[in-house]
C-alpha cells in the first residue's frame, strides 16, 4: 500500500492497491473495512476510470467511499463517490459548523475548473 495516484495506475496495479488495502487493515482492526477513501486528485472527469474503480471496489467488497471532491454529502451522492469537505484541529465551531451545513460547498466550482485550465 503506497498511497498513489490512482488514475495514473493501470487496472492491475490499481487493484493491487486496494486489495492490499484491505488485507493490510482488516487483520489490525479485526473487522471488515467496507468504506474507500479516494486518496488525492479524484478524477470525476474520466469517466472510464470511475467505471474501473468502482468495479474493482465492488470486486474487494467495498460498499462506499468518498473522493476528494469539496463538498458536502446528501442523499443524491454517488455511494462510492461521496464528497468530502476537509476538516482539521483549527476549525473551531463557527468553521466546522460551517463546513457541516455547506458553507464551503462553493468551493467545488472551483476545483472543477482547474482541471480544465491545468
Amino acid at each position: 500500500m503506497t498511497h498513489p495516484e490512482l488514475k495514473r495506475l493501470s487496472p492491475g496495479e490499481a487493484e493491487g492497491e486496494i486489495a492490499c488495502l484491505k488485507d493490510t487493515i482488516e487483520p489490525e482492526l479485526g473487522t471488515q473495512v467496507k468504506s474507500f477513501s479516494y486518496p488525492f486528485a479524484f478524477p470525476e472527469t474520466n469517466k472510464a476510470f470511475g467505471r474501473t474503480l468502482l468495479n474493482l471496489l465492488e470486486k474487494h467488497g467495498y460498499d462506499r467511499g468518498v473522493s476528494t471532491i469539496i463538498s458536502t454529502a446528501n442523499n443524491c451522492s454517488d455511494h462510492f463517490f461521496m464528497p468530502r469537505i476537509p476538516a482539521n484541529s483549527w476549525d473551531g465551531g463557527p468553521f466546522f459548523r460551517a463546513k457541516l451545513e455547506g458553507g464551503y460547498d462553493w468551493l467545488y466550482v472551483f476545483q472543477y475548473a482547474s482541471k480544465f485550465v491545468r
